[in-house]
């Protein structure tokens, strides 16, 4: 994978800037869910776990489901509805606050925080799951190779995996990028106004990917991919958003083969 550069240095720990960010985020993160974009995406990962639930022969909370980068709790919530068991983990303290108070009364819900950055603790990481969600997770760690390995090691046999990441081959990701780096453009597109904002989250997006190169990475993992969508760009786009050249955001989704013999 490209590493896309940020325009600050990649930092972890506690008073990192990725992590102020979230922290000051997390109030009102499910806000962003009223969206048109957002509201898209989320439709977009429901309707493959809704395909996903159709065929499976498990009822209910047998069917194990992990959030590894949960946020707020928006997508542990829309799947505790149906009925799965789900495990949200974050490393901000504050988004799995904000998820627990949120989803306190749900049934088959559990959250835990990340301590060291997601590689060497937690109880979630005893567990195998059916389903695995990383969304708008890659694109802010230094090794994103080693987060889908991890996740891929707690599929079970002929789990999904599903991630969605900014799409690096959409020129109108290269306009946001060109935009952003010259923040004296924006005056003339007041559209753009956020760009330039101090905690705009392109400071802290460390890189971005392409289909072809998120493929060839997982093969060797034994996964497979089942398909890949491309979605969202502002409303005069929106009837091309699905082309590669469009589409600012990408899905793909990944079976966990197991080969024998």
């Amino acid at each position: 994978m490209t590493a896309r550069p940020s325009s600050l240095p990649v930092q972890v720990g506690q008073n990192a800037p990725i992590d102020l960010f979230f922290e000051k985020e997390a109030p009102g993160w499910t806000n962003r869910y009223l969206s048109r974009t957002y509201q898209q995406r989320r439709n977009l990962v429901l309707s493959v776990v809704f395909e996903e639930l159709s065929k499976t022969r498990k009822k209910g909370a047998e069917y194990r489901a992990l959030d590894f980068g949960c946020g707020a709790g928006v997508f542990v919530g829309a799947l505790s509805t149906m009925g799965i068991s789900v495990t949200g983990v974050d490393r901000s303290r504050a988004m799995i606050e904000a998820a627990q108070s949120r989803l306190r009364a749900r049934s088959h819900t559990e959250f835990e925080l990340l301590r060291d950055g997601s590689r060497n603790d937690g109880a979630y990481r005893q567990r195998s799951y059916d389903l695995v969600l990383c969304l708008s997770v890659l694109e802010f760690v230094v090794s994103p190779e080693e987060i889908i390995a991890q996740l891929a090691a707690l599929l079970a046999a002929d789990g999904l995996l599903i991630l969605t990441v900014p799409n690096r081959n959409s020129y109108l990701r290269r306009f946001e990028r060109f935009a952003f780096d010259h923040s004296s453009f924006n005056r003339w597109l007041p559209g753009l106004n956020h760009l330039a904002l101090q905690d705009c989250y392109l400071r802290h997006q460390t890189q971005q990917f392409t289909a072809e190169e998120l493929v060839h990475s997982t093969k060797r993992l034994g996964l497979e991919v089942e398909q890949h969508r491309f979605h969202v760009a502002p409303t005069l786009c929106a009837p091309i958003e699905k082309l590669e050249k469009v589409g600012m955001m990408m899905l793909l989704s990944f079976r966990k083969r197991i080969h024998t013999g």
